[in-house]
Formats: structure tokens, C-alpha cells, sequence
């Protein structure tokens, strides 16, 4: 009965009474707030309770809105003014000394939208038409395929902008090119033999812009990987800085970006690869080189692709990569491991990935590549009998000739001043270069690797093999003179190499043409990672000014 009554007794106070009612007098706002405190403290099921409740919060929801505003105003001011966080450095990579100089200058002044749809279209204008292009994104990408897509001949309108290029570019000019020899120790003879090379390899290029096995000569091998090929003799012409608006040899390079442009697949691959795909590796290692020194939009799209396929194929384990980007292919039973790391066809990805850094290429896990792929080549060293330091061709197994590019791989992710690459040095110490009596198989391979490998470690090292190396390269390059008045290129001589034994594993004259000229372009196609102590404190001379602004052609 008490319950109703009071039911009651709370409704007949709404209806007569209470809010909105006409007998409900307009208190003042003392009144009103005395009436709030006494009904907080009723009943909450009461109607005084519930009037009280209501009008709080209509008091301060103005209030509540207001102060939201403020706060937001606040945090957005905050957020505009905080400083952006720079990235982390990689962790467990030592500072890398060579990157000091990669990039002294400004950030690189990024062409506008403007620019950027410009250099595409006029770049799409002088490709060949997409019909006569045979691209299969279903064929397997080892699979051996000649293609032979004609590179067209229609005159290109550049467009020029002005941007800041990192040292490494610098380094490539024609002064830098000569401060840089003279500085390093290098003889005249080395690069004039660089240009009879490059002129070979001008000359023997195919009508469609690529490079076989089998050009200008020699055993057309492995269905001619074409897309290592090219790689290879682009990074040549890359290394002494020509570009597609070079005099000499600007269109060859153009050619050959087409070429690879063309036959890359959307996801990064390319066709006509050779079966153990040493292709992607080593063309992406060309785009990448190539994307610092042109900035051309398509081509940086393309090597990010390309080296985006090398950091997902990483094994997941080991840190380092196989053949095919395949962990398990030619896995023999007996090795006691789960993974193949092959230190060789790593070190190219190695290579590609760092170019694709020093381009500054906006590639996903870039990084955590770089630094388990440091932490894969320590996994493949061990000590030798001689108390010094070995890198296996796969973890605990030889051949240890490779040793050179592992070294070379961790002076270039590390600066190579651990331990293990001390004494490694020491071990490649018994390497000799003698072309009548090459030093272990695939000479020219090895020799690739341990001229970079001994030119970072300076001093001594660096000294003895420059004295040897380049004067064996120089003295064994065939030279073919041009008749005066010759049809083709009158009165300008061209140089190759063959293999310097007679049979190596791979005997193509493109392939060793390519690395022994990139040997003797060591002198300005890397900043090295050692420095003597008077150099410490100045610049190197073939740098040039941080603040001098290159022109790069955008086709």
C-alpha cells in the first residue's frame, strides 16, 4: 500500500507540480540550485531525483561541448608544432662510414606532379608499342625465353630539372672520375681500357637493347640470361656515370633500361631469366644504381618492384637467399639444415639492396632485410686452420673463395671493421691475380669481389692488389682496332675479355667484359669505407661541393 501511495503521490506531483506544468513557478538560479541539491539527495526513483539529474546536465552539456572544442584546438596545435621523428638507425648494423659521403648534400628536391606525368607520357611515347611486346605473367620466370622486342629509334623529348645528387653521383663525373683514379692509386692505362670496353659492349648490344651470354661472341650459356646480362654491362656504363643524355653513350643506356622496363613482370620478375633467376639480383641491382643517377620516375618504380621480389624471397630463417628465392631447392639431405644459404647468389642481393638504400627507394622491410641478411653472413663464417676467418659458399661448406663477398657484403651493411672481416682479409691475403694462372675457378667471379673487398680496406691491402690487378686487366683485354674509314664506328677501337683460363663457369664475353671493367672502375663507383687517418678530417677532393646541384635528364 506504502509503495502505490508513494507512486502515486510522485505522479500527482509531476502532473500538477512539476516541470512544465502551469503551476510550476520560474525560480531564480539560487532556487534552482538548492532544488538540484536537495533532489540528488532523494530517492533516485523519485521524480525530484530524476528533475534534478536532468537539469545537471543540461547545465553543463554547453559547458562539456566548449571544453571538447578547447582540447581538440589544443591537440592539433601540439601535434602541428611537435618535431617529426627522424627514423631509428638499423639495429645491429655499426654506422656505415660510406654513408656519410653518399649524401652530404640537401635532401633531393623531388620533381613535381607536374614533371612526373610529363617524364612518364614523353617516356611512353618513345617505348615500343605494347603489342609488339611479348610479356606472360603465367610463364615461369626461369624459364629461358628470347625476346625480341626492337628498341625503337623515334628522337625523345627530355625535360630537365635540377636536383641535388649524393656523392656517389658525384663521383661518377668526369672530373670526379679522374680525381678519384689519381687519388686511389689508379694508371691512366685502366681507364682507357674502361672505354675500349664500353665501346665493345656499345657495339655488341642487341637491336631489342638487351645483352645474351651469347653477343659479341662466345658461348650463348644458360638460354642466354638476358636479364643478368644486362644487368651487368648497364652497371658498367652506370659505374662511370652515363646516363640516357650522355654524348657517347647515353642511348645504349636508354636502350637498355627500355629492354628491362619492358620485360619485367607486375610483380617485380623478370623473363628470360636464367634457371637459378641470378637475373633478379643483378637487374635489380642495375635499376636501383640507375634510379640515383636519373630519378626517373618509371625506372625507380621498377627497381622498387624488382628489389621488393629479392626482400620477400629472403629465407625466413637464415637471413640470407637461394636459388629461385626457394630455401629448400638443391638442399642436399646430409647438411643438417632447414634452409639453404647460398652466400653467393646473396651477395647480389645484398648488392641490390644496398644500392636500393642509397637511392633511397621506398621498398617494405628494406631495412630488416639488410640487417638479417648481415646477420645471415656471419651465420656462414668460421675459423680456418690457419686461426683466420672464412665465409662458406653455404653454411659449414666450401668452396672458400667466396670469403671476398662476404667481406665485401659486411664492409658494405657494417663499415668492415668487426673482427671476423679482419680476419678474413687475412685469409684472402693468399688470393693472387695472374691471368695466365688464375687463383682458384671463375676467376674473374672472385677477382669482382675481392678487388671492392680489398679497395674498402685501404692501406696496405688495398695498395699491394691495386699494384697487380689492374696492370693483369689492362695487359689481358683483347683489343680489336677499327679499320680507319669503317662502316660502323670509324677509327674507334673496342676491348673485351674472355674467360682467363679458357673455360670458366660462365665464358661469355658480355659476363666478363662487364666485371673486369667494373673492377677497374672501382676507383670512383663506390665511396670507401675506409679512410686513413689524414683524411679524417676533409672531404675527399673527387667529391666536390655538398651544395652543387647536378642537372638530370627525366625522359
Amino acid at each position: 500500500m506504502s509503495t502505490m501511495r508513494g507512486s502515486w503521490l510522485d505522479s500527482t506531483w509531476r502532473r500538477s507540480v512539476g516541470p512544465g506544468s502551469l503551476l510550476w513557478p520560474r525560480p531564480s538560479w539560487s532556487a534552482r540550485w538548492r532544488n538540484i541539491l536537495h533532489g540528488l539527495k532523494e530517492d533516485p526513483r523519485s521524480g525530484a531525483y530524476k528533475y534534478a539529474r536532468l537539469q545537471v546536465l543540461r547545465l553543463l552539456a554547453p559547458a562539456s561541448a566548449l571544453l571538447f572544442v578547447l582540447l581538440m584546438v589544443l591537440l592539433l596545435s601540439l601535434w602541428h608544432q611537435a618535431p617529426r621523428a627522424r627514423p631509428e638507425p638499423l639495429v645491429g648494423l655499426a654506422p656505415q662510414p660510406e654513408l656519410e659521403h653518399l649524401d652530404p648534400a640537401p635532401p633531393l628536391a623531388e620533381p613535381t606532379d607536374l614533371q612526373h606525368e610529363r617524364a612518364d607520357e614523353e617516356w611512353a611515347d618513345t617505348l615500343a608499342p605494347m603489342d609488339d611486346v611479348v610479356i606472360d605473367h603465367d610463364v615461369p620466370v626461369a624459364a629461358p625465353a628470347r625476346l625480341t622486342t626492337p628498341a625503337p629509334e623515334n628522337p625523345r623529348v627530355p625535360v630537365r630539372i635540377s636536383i641535388a645528387l649524393p656523392a656517389l653521383a658525384r663521383s661518377r663525373t668526369g672530373e670526379g672520375r679522374e680525381q678519384a683514379r689519381r687519388h686511389y692509386q689508379g694508371a691512366p692505362e685502366s681507364e682507357a681500357a674502361v672505354l675500349l670496353a664500353l665501346r665493345w659492349l656499345k657495339q655488341h648490344q642487341e637491336p631489342n637493347g638487351s645483352w645474351r651470354t651469347g653477343s659479341g661472341g662466345g658461348p650463348d650459356q644458360f638460354g642466354g640470361a638476358a636479364p643478368a646480362m644486362t644487368g651487368l654491362a648497364l652497371l658498367a656504363f652506370l659505374a662511370h656515370g652515363e646516363r640516357p643524355d650522355s654524348a657517347e653513350f647515353g642511348a645504349t643506356v636508354e636502350r637498355a633500361l627500355k629492354w628491362l622496363l619492358a620485360n619485367q613482370t607486375t610483380g617485380g620478375a623478370f623473363l628470360g631469366a636464367d634457371a637459378h633467376d641470378y637475373s633478379q639480383p643483378i637487374a635489380a641491382y642495375a635499376l636501383s644504381e640507375a634510379a640515383t643517377l636519373t630519378k626517373i620516375p618509371m625506372v625507380c618504380d621498377a627497381a622498387r618492384r624488382a628489389v621488393l621480389r629479392i626482400v620477400q624471397g629472403q629465407n625466413p630463417d637464415g637471413g640470407l637467399w637461394n636459388y629461385n628465392f626457394d630455401p629448400r631447392r638443391d638442399l642436399r639431405a646430409d647438411a643438417g639444415q632447414a634452409e639453404r644459404n647460398d652466400l653467393s647468389f646473396s651477395a647480389w642481393c645484398l648488392q641490390a639492396l644496398k644500392a636500393a638504400r642509397i637511392a633511397e627507394l621506398a621498398v617494405p622491410g628494406l631495412d630488416d632485410a639488410l640487417r638479417r641478411g648481415a646477420l645471415g653472413v656471419k651465420r656462414n663464417g668460421m675459423a680456418a686452420e690457419d686461426g683466420t676467418w672464412v665465409f662458406g659458399y653455404t653454411r659449414g661448406q666450401g668452396p672458400f673463395e667466396i670469403t671476398s663477398a662476404g667481406v665485401l657484403c659486411l664492409q658494405l651493411l657494417e663499415g668492415g671493421r668487426t673482427r671476423d672481416v679482419q680476419q678474413a682479409l687475412r685469409w684472402l691475403e693468399r688470393a693472387t691475380c695472374r691471368w695466365a694462372r688464375p687463383w682458384a675457378d671463375n676467376a674473374v667471379y672472385h677477382w669482382y669481389y675481392i678487388t671492392q673487398a680489398k679497395f674498402h680496406a685501404g692501406g696496405a691491402e688495398w695498395n699491394a692488389w691495386n699494384r697487380v690487378f689492374a696492370r693483369e686487366l689492362t695487359g689481358s683485354q683483347v683489343v680489336e682496332r677499327q679499320a680507319p674509314g669503317a662502316a660502323a664506328e670509324p677509327d674507334v677501337d673496342v676491348g673485351y675479355w674472355n674467360s682467363p683460363n679458357g673455360k670458366s663457369y660462365c665464358d661469355s664475353r658480355v659476363y666478363n667484359t662487364a666485371l673486369c671493367t667494373l673492377m677497374l672502375e672501382v676507383y670512383y663507383r663506390q665511396i670507401a669505407t675506409y679512410r686513413a687517418p689524414a683524411e679524417a678530417q676533409e672531404d675527399r677532393p673527387f667529391v666536390g661541393d655538398a651544395a652543387e646541384d647536378i642537372a638530370v635528364l627525366v625522359l
